[in-house]
């Protein structure tokens, strides 16, 4: 026996040698990746076509997410009933109840206005929001939704009012 090691010994030895290097160098890239990746941004996009969305805070998002979001396609009489999140889709947690808290909304319908009730079931004060418009900022006055913020309690498209 020879004590001098063979090229397959001197290439596995290499090899293993490199394994820890690798698996250390893998660890770091992925924080390092995810660290940097770009933030996902709230946008109307995150509404379907044909349904009006709410959120809970302004600018189209809910806790800093888009996809948190209550919608309706044709009505919902009492928010109340609803939180923003989960979705069998995401699997999200809820993130708070939609009644009184709604902060942006919009109407991403094909066909119909959608109007927005202060209280359920169509009461009180009624805001209308044409299709494919919405505000980013219900407690501000520019929008089209002038003092509604955080007192919503239901939705209806034209088609559904009563």
């Amino acid at each position: 026996m020879s004590s001098i090691p063979t090229h397959r010994q001197t290439h596995l030895k290499t090899a293993r040698s490199r394994v820890p290097a690798l698996i250390l160098g893998a660890a770091l890239a992925v924080p390092l990746a995810l660290a940097s990746a770009p933030a996902a941004s709230a946008a109307v996009s995150d509404c379907p076509s044909g349904a009006t969305c709410i959120w809970r805070d302004a600018n189209y998002q809910t806790a800093g997410v888009g996809s948190r979001r209550v919608q309706y396609y044709s009505h919902i009489g009492n928010f109340g009933f609803w939180d923003y999140g989960p979705s069998a889709v995401s699997g999200m947690i809820p993130w708070g109840n939609a009644n009184d808290s709604a902060s942006s909304v919009y109407n991403n319908g094909n066909y119909e206005r959608s109007y927005l009730f202060e209280h359920a079931n169509e009461k009180g004060r009624r805001w209308t929001l044409l299709k494919k418009t919405g505000d980013a900022n219900l407690s501000d006055s520019s929008g089209h939704v002038v003092g509604a913020n955080d007192i919503l309690s239901s939705g209806y498209f034209e088609s559904m009012v009563g």
